[in-house]
C-alpha cells in the first residue's frame, strides 16, 4: 500500500524535536517506516547520533545494508562524497587482490629465487605459503551456513561438486584481509563474522556487484574492533579473549549476583560457554535473521561491541531458573546449545541490564552467628 507521507513527515518533525521518543517509528506501518529511515539517510550530512538510536531499536531489511555502512565507518556522514568513497575503496580492493594472487614469475636460470628456494625472502616460498592459508581458508569457508542454500556448493551432472561464487568471494575477502594483518593471518572463525556482512550485501540487487569489496572493508572495520580476540599471544590478557569473557563474568555479578554465585559453586567456568559468543559476536547462537537483528543494536554502539556483554548477559539471565536448578553438566550443555528464544526479547532485557541500576538479585545476607552478637556486646563494656 502507499505510504502515509504526511504521517511520515509529521513523525520525522517531532523526531526532530526530541529524538529521545524514538519509539514513535513503532506505531508507523512497514512500508512508512522504512521511508522514515530512508529519510534519514537522504541528507547531505548525516546525523550520526540519531542514525544510532534508530539502528538500535532495528533496522528494516530494505536499508539495511546502506545503515550497516554507515555505522561500520565505511560510508562518510558527508553524504556528497558517497560516490567517490566508494569508488576509490572498490578500486583499492582489486588493486589488493590483483597484488595478492599474482604468482610469481618464472626465474631465469641465473636467478637466485626459484619455486624449489627456501629462503625466507623468497617470492616462491611466500607462495607457497599463501597457498597454505588459502586452503586452510577454503575449508571453514565451506562449512558457512551450511543450511543456507545462499552458500551451498551445487553438484554438477556427474556429483562433482561445483564451486559457489560467494563461498569464493569469502575466500578471497578472508585472504586479501589475511596478507594486510600477517601478524594474526586467518584464524577460524572469522568466517562466521564475514558471512553474515557479506550475505547483506549480496542480496541487494542494486550494489550486489561490488559486494565483495564493500563486505571486505566492513569487515575490516569489525575486525580492528575485535581481533585481540584471535590473537593467541594475547589471550590471557586483559585485551585478549580472556579478558573480554572476565568482564562479562563480572557484570553477571553486579547484576544477578545469586546465579552468579550458582554458577561459581557449579564450578562452571564462563570460558566454556562465552568464548564462542564473545569471539563469533553471537552468529552461530541465533538463526541468521536474529543474528542480523542482534547486530543491527551491536553496530549501533558508539563503543564498538560493548554491549555485547549486555546481550550476553541477557542470555544467560533469560535461563537463570534452568540454571538455579541445574548442575554442572545439564548447565554447560544449556548454554553451549542455547535454546530458541527470540533475539527481541533478549534484546529487551539487555537493555534493562545497561541500566546500572538494573538488579536481578540482590547477594544474601550473611547469617549472623551468637559469636558475633558476644563481641558486639563485648565491645560496649
Amino acid at each position: 500500500h502507499r505510504c502515509n507521507m504526511e504521517a511520515v513527515e509529521r513523525l520525522i518533525s517531532d523526531f526532530i524535536d526530541d529524538d529521545q521518543d524514538i519509539d514513535k517509528i513503532h506505531t508507523l506501518s512497514h512500508a512508512d517506516r522504512v521511508r522514515f529511515y530512508e529519510a534519514e539517510i537522504e541528507k547531505d550530512q548525516l546525523n550520526i547520533r540519531r542514525i544510532r538510536k534508530l539502528a538500535f531499536k532495528g533496522i528494516p531489511e530494505e536499508v539495511r545494508q546502506t545503515y550497516w555502512k554507515i555505522l561500520l565507518n565505511y560510508l562518510p556522514t558527508d553524504r556528497t562524497q558517497w560516490e567517490d568513497s566508494l569508488r576509490n575503496s572498490r578500486m583499492l580492493y582489486e588493486e589488493f587482490k590483483i597484488d595478492f594472487f599474482a604468482k610469481p614469475s618464472t626465474p631465469e636460470p641465473s636467478q637466485k629465487d626459484h619455486p624449489l628456494s627456501i629462503e625466507g625472502d623468497s617470492e616462491w616460498n611466500a607462495y607457497f605459503k599463501d597457498i597454505d592459508t588459502i586452503h586452510e581458508i577454503d575449508k571453514d569457508v565451506q562449512r558457512t551456513f551450511p543450511n543456507l542454500h545462499f552458500f551451498h556448493m551445487p553438484k554438477d551432472n556427474n556429483g562433482e561438486m561445483e564451486e559457489n561464487e560467494h563461498l569464493i568471494a569469502l575466500r578471497s575477502i578472508l585472504f586479501v584481509w589475511a596478507k594486510l594483518n600477517p601478524g594474526i593471518s586467518y584464524v577460524q572463525g572469522m568466517n562466521e563474522i564475514l558471512g553474515p556482512i557479506y550475505y547483506i550485501f549480496a542480496t541487494d540487487e542494486e550494489n550486489k556487484e561490488y559486494a565483495e569489496a564493500d563486505a571486505f572493508f566492513c569487515f575490516k572495520e569489525i575486525m580492528s574492533e575485535t581481533m585481540n580476540n584471535f590473537c593467541k599471544t594475547l589471550d590471557t590478557s586483559e585485551m585478549g579473549i580472556v579478558g573480554q569473557i572476565e568482564k562479562l563474568n563480572h557484570l553477571l555479578r553486579r547484576r544477578d549476583p545469586v546465579l552468579w554465585k550458582h554458577l561459581e559453586e557449579n564450578n562452571l567456568d564462563p570460558r566454556f560457554y562465552s568464548f564462542r559468543w564473545i569471539t563469533l559476536l553471537l552468529s552461530q547462537e541465533f538463526e541468521l535473521p536474529d543474528t542480523l537483528r542482534i547486530w543491527d543494536t551491536l553496530f549501533s554502539d558508539k563503543n564498538k561491541f560493548q554491549y555485547l556483554y549486555y546481550v550476553c548477559c541477557s542470555m544467560i539471565v533469560h535461563v537463570r531458573e534452568e540454571l538455579l536448578q541445574g548442575d554442572f553438566s545439564q548447565n554447560i550443555e544449556l548454554l553451549q546449545q542455547y535454546p530458541p528464544i527470540s533475539c527481541h526479547t533478549i534484546l529487551e532485557l539487555a537493555n534493562k541490564l545497561s541500566d546500572p541500576k538494573c538488579k536481578i538479585s540482590r547477594p544474601e545476607p550473611k547469617p549472623v552467628s551468637f559469636e558475633s552478637f558476644g563481641n558486639f556486646f563485648s565491645s560496649l563494656v
